[in-house]
Order: structure tokens, then C-alpha cells, then sequence
């Protein structure tokens, strides 16, 4: 198990209440995310994804938190062989137990390893653990998304690559993918800047109204103090 790390003063000193990460999600199917409103997220397991990332490790007692990975870590949760929704769950830094929060290692390579706390594993790959059940006091929002119901948006998260340098490279795509299916407004104009595939215009004018379809997506919870 992962062994936390605090800060030093000068550390601290060098990270603004602006830059403290407020919010934190992780992305699994429709049948973990609507029980997590109420009894939390318990690591479990995902055993048909033996060669694949897997983002919840029960025998560790880990589960893999994000700020922009949460629909690719629904993708790999759901199960192959049936029709199963995705889900992406908001959680409040605040109502987490800092000590449980640890950096991710996993995806970097050996010289990229040298992160000491969760808030820089997030900004070098995007991803950080938890260690234990989240409880249920985090969890703020949950939404609930088809992938079969827009191609764009599904395609783009199915081309997912993780590591130090995929996550330097794509992080504003990611984002703006991130931000659209947790309920942000963002436009079709934010994720052709970060496409670097020229489009016609009348090929542009097919995404952005494919881009207006929400139709698979559905807020399930919102926390009722907010």
C-alpha cells in the first residue's frame, strides 16, 4: 500500500488555494455510481480486464481517482458483453481524509516516478488513489451517460492513452470531453481547437450539431446542500 507523504512548508507555501484541486471524480458503470450517493465506493475488482488498466483494485483496496480520465475509466469497468451505461462520479476534496489520497505511479515510466504526493501525481499524469471506501459524504453529483447514443464524444474518450506525456499532450482535449459529459457548458469550437485533423466546413457543421446531443446523458445526483 502506498505510503503518504506530507508537503513541506515550502511546498505548501508554492501551491495558491486557486490551484488546490477541489474536486476529484472517478468514472465506473451505472450500477456502482447510483449506489455511491448513499453507501460510498468500496474498492472492487474488474476481472475480465486482465491485460487492461484497471482503475479499482479490491484485493489492493485502491481506487484510481482523476480529473479528466473518469469516462475511460468507466469504459474499462463496463462489461463486454453487455449493454452497460457509464458514470461519472463528482467527489468534494474536502470531505476526503487527506491521508488516504496518494499519488499513482502506475502509468509513468521509471524516471517520471519521482512524484511525492497525490496533488503531483495529478497534474504529471492526471490520476491519484485512494486507499479505502470513499465514503458516501463526498460524493456531490453523479451523471450517467450512453455511449452508444454519441459517437464523437465516446470515439473521443476510446482513443484514451495514459502516461506523463499522453496526459501533457492531451489534457485540454481530455478536459473539454470531461467538462461536456459532467454537464459543463463547452461548445463544439473548444474540442476542434485541440483537433489536429482539418475538417471541411461542412464536416465541421456535423460535429457541431452531433456535439448539441445530450440525449444519453443524465445527471442522476446532486448533493441537495449545493
Amino acid at each position: 500500500m502506498p505510503t503518504a507523504q506530507m508537503l513541506t512548508a515550502d511546498e505548501a507555501a508554492d501551491v495558491s488555494p486557486k490551484q488546490k484541486t477541489t474536486t476529484l471524480y472517478h468514472g465506473t458503470v451505472e450500477r456502482v455510481a447510483k449506489l455511491a450517493p448513499s453507501q460510498g465506493i468500496r474498492p472492487y475488482s474488474v476481472p475480465h480486464h486482465t491485460d487492461e488498466p484497471a482503475f479499482s483494485d479490491e484485493q489492493a483496496g485502491t481506487i484510481t481517482l482523476t480529473t479528466v480520465y473518469a469516462a475511460y475509466q468507466a469504459f474499462m469497468a463496463a462489461l463486454p458483453d453487455k449493454r452497460e451505461r457509464w458514470a461519472i462520479i463528482e467527489l468534494r476534496v474536502d470531505r476526503l481524509y487527506d491521508g488516504n489520497l496518494q499519488p499513482c505511479t502506475a502509468f509513468l515510466k521509471r524516471k517520471e516516478k519521482d512524484v511525492r504526493t497525490w496533488e503531483q501525481s495529478l497534474e504529471r499524469s492526471g490520476l491519484c488513489l485512494h486507499t479505502g471506501r470513499v465514503p458516501a459524504a463526498a460524493v456531490s453529483k453523479v451523471w450517467v451517460y450512453d455511449p452508444l447514443s454519441n459517437w464523437l464524444i465516446t470515439r473521443s474518450v476510446l482513443h484514451t492513452q495514459l502516461g506523463a506525456t499522453a496526459h501533457e499532450t492531451r489534457r485540454k482535449e481530455l478536459a473539454v470531453i470531461h467538462r461536456w459529459l459532467t454537464g459543463e457548458f463547452v461548445t463544439a469550437t473548444d474540442w476542434l481547437a485541440e483537433q489536429t485533423e482539418q475538417y471541411r466546413r461542412a464536416q465541421e457543421d456535423a460535429l457541431r450539431e452531433l456535439w448539441q446531443d445530450r440525449s444519453g446523458l443524465d445527471r442522476f445526483y446532486l448533493l441537495s446542500s449545493e
